[in-house]
């Protein structure tokens, strides 16, 4: 994955539903609510897709569709994590998401990764960010106690030679480490030059938040506008995509959810001028049936957008 440009995985929806009721988000819908449009959901994940693979690589993942519990494979974010020039398959604290880690190995294997399962429980990308480059080491921020462990990170560390700073999660809403913290930049040298993050610290102790700050400089995101999956983000080169169905709201009918979600894309938007990035909106609205968001679906294959320089 050694190429000029933006790498990802992602995993086809063919096996997509709202079964798995494993987030707060499901458990307060209706089951009429939850149900997700076969046809809709794959026209929004291509939507995302053709955006991707026109400025990038993306590797399409297979989701059988002979094999049992892969109602949430789709979400490639969880399926692992790239570490150098290794694959870490996840070990799912989710029961109904476990039958996915021989899958995800196997593909990874055959796609010519070097592949090795974590041996403690971790939800891949989506609970760990790169920010950079600290004594030379890959250095990430991580979140743990809901879905990741310490005992995860405390082995990557050893197993990798690289720093991980971990953030204690509490917040059942924000499940995963992206609903709470999006890196927007990342630094050769943390020592001298700190990342750029938006992150919800409302939701950190005040011991983790100096731990992030000594690295990194927080643009605050307020709890409201992470709950709509304002740091749910994934980034392509000078773009910043962003899950939004604020064009088919009515101010009339949708009332709050249209004002905040108006006030989520302005948030973003003001933000990222600032670094001279573009946000670009898709609408995945199928798949936050299942309480998911935009980054959930993509996994980095390299860290080709983060080499890049901002205004």
């Amino acid at each position: 994955f050694n190429v000029d440009c933006p790498s990802f995985m992602m995993v086809m929806p063919t096996n997509a539903s709202s079964e798995n009721n494993n987030n707060v988000w499901m458990q307060q819908m209706s089951e009429e609510d939850k149900v997700m449009d076969p046809e809709a959901t794959f026209g929004q994940w291509m939507d995302l897709y053709n955006f991707l693979s026109f400025n990038g690589i993306v590797a399409i993942a297979p989701s059988p569709a002979n094999i049992e519990g892969l109602a949430d494979h789709v979400y490639a974010a969880n399926s692992g994590i790239m570490i150098k020039d290794t694959y870490v398959v996840s070990n799912f604290t989710s029961e109904p998401r476990q039958p996915e880690t021989p899958i995800i190995e196997k593909f990874m294997r055959n796609f010519g990764c070097k592949v090795v399962v974590c041996p403690f429980k971790f939800e891949g990308e989506a609970d760990m960010k790169y920010i950079g480059k600290l004594n030379n080491k890959d250095t990430f921020v991580a979140g743990y106690g809901i879905r990741s462990t310490k005992e995860a990170y405390d082995w990557m560390e050893k197993e990798f030679d690289i720093n991980i700073i971990q953030i204690e999660m509490k917040d059942e809403a924000l499940y995963h480490f992206d609903c709470m913290l999006f890196n927007l930049t990342a630094s050769n040298d943390l020592g001298k030059t700190k990342a750029n993050v938006m992150a919800c610290i409302d939701v950190m102790s005040k011991s983790d938040i100096e731990k992030l700050r000594k690295y990194c400089h927080i643009i605050e995101v307020p709890k409201k506008l992470a709950d709509y999956g304002i740091t749910n983000c994934v980034r392509c080169g000078s773009y910043v995509l962003c899950g939004s169905d604020l064009d088919d709201m009515d101010p009339d009918f949708d009332g709050e959810v249209y004002y905040t979600e108006r006030d989520k894309t302005q948030f973003l938007e003001d933000v990222l001028s600032d670094f001279g990035m573009e946000p670009v909106f898709i609408n995945l609205s199928e798949f936050f049936k299942a309480g998911a968001c935009l980054s959930c679906n993509v996994c980095h294959l390299n860290r080709f957008s983060y080499d890049i320089e901002t205004v």
